[in-house]
């Protein structure tokens, strides 16, 4: 499959909204359903599964490179704070240059 170039979207909130929006077309195209909660004061972006198996994932994009050139950094708060333990069970993290996407299991993250 070809990598995806995206176009930059300066303002970070429209870009995770974006990012947001590209992750469910591409769970989508995997065959897994997801919704999205109404308003925007949840503890995760969305949900994926069916009825009786859901999971909350938090999406979180970055494109910003680690000084040394071997990696991306992605923030995993929200307003500058850290999510509370059981706020999600998986993160979504995009990495918008490589269009890679790294699901990760809240239960790996620590602080």
């Amino acid at each position: 499959m070809n990598k995806r170039t995206a176009k930059l979207i300066r303002d970070s909130k429209r870009r995770g909204e974006w990012a947001e929006s590209v992750f469910a077309v591409r769970a989508a195209e995997n065959g897994l359903r997801v919704s999205k909660p109404s308003g925007e004061s949840g503890t995760f972006d969305c949900v994926v599964g069916r009825p009786g198996k859901f999971v909350a994932v938090q999406v979180k994009c970055t494109m910003a490179e680690m000084q040394n050139g071997k990696g991306y950094v992605c923030s995993v708060k929200s307003n500058n704070k850290r999510h509370r333990a059981g706020a999600f069970d998986f993160l979504a993290a995009y990495v918008i240059p490589e269009d890679a996407w790294y699901i990760v299991s809240a239960k790996l993250i620590r602080g």
